[in-house]
């Protein structure tokens, strides 16, 4: 069973396919978000396939140094 945090994540347009991402002050993630402050929290990149598919996508948080990149699987 997946693990679920509740959070919502926004995504706002950056620069040509790069998303910067925030969360989403909501529900029980409100206050802690909201001690965040309106910094992103990282950038999100949609890798397009060839065929025009959405087939990754990258998610790179710069103040930690992290990267992950989530693979689609049909």
């Amino acid at each position: 069973m997946p693990l679920s945090t509740g959070a919502t994540l926004k995504l706002n347009p950056w620069n040509g396919d790069t998303f910067t991402m925030s969360l989403v002050p909501k529900g029980e993630m409100a206050a802690a978000v909201l001690n965040l402050g309106p910094t992103p929290l990282g950038f999100v990149r949609f890798q397009i396939d060839p065929s025009d598919e959405r087939n990754a996508m990258s998610v790179r948080f710069p103040q930690e140094g992290q990267a992950f990149v989530f693979m689609r699987s049909d």
